[in-house]
């Protein structure tokens, strides 16, 4: 299952440190994005599910050594500007938007499987 309560992200990102990240897939009418974080001979992934984006950047479709921050922000503004989650590593990758959800999974995820949904 989809996970979105902040202290389990915190926690997944934080097991997933150092490994390799991936954009995975981007939904640009939708506004979401999809990050995978990999280990090279695992066939599990975390997979990183950014809605309603703000802004969005990196520097190449892949990168190693991942070693994401998650923030909250403070009473964020109700408008198509504002954001109220960052995911950042560094120079290499930046995401502001209004959701993140989480899934760790053997299968690979695309953004048509909303969180919340059993992966079968």
């Amino acid at each position: 299952m989809w996970i979105g309560d902040e202290n389990e992200i915190r926690k997944l990102l934080s097991e997933w440190r150092g490994t390799n990240g991936q954009v995975w897939q981007y939904a640009c009418g939708h506004g979401t994005l999809l990050v995978r974080l990999f280990r090279p001979k695992s066939k599990s992934s975390l997979f990183i599910q950014c809605k309603d984006c703000r802004t969005i950047k990196f520097s190449s479709m892949g990168w190693k050594d991942v070693n994401l921050a998650f923030r909250q922000k403070q009473n964020p503004l109700q408008n198509e500007e504002d954001f109220k989650f960052e995911i950042e590593d560094g120079d290499r990758f930046y995401a502001a938007c209004w959701a993140v959800h989480l899934l760790e999974s053997e299968k690979m995820v695309f953004i048509d499987w909303p969180p919340g949904k059993e992966i079968s």
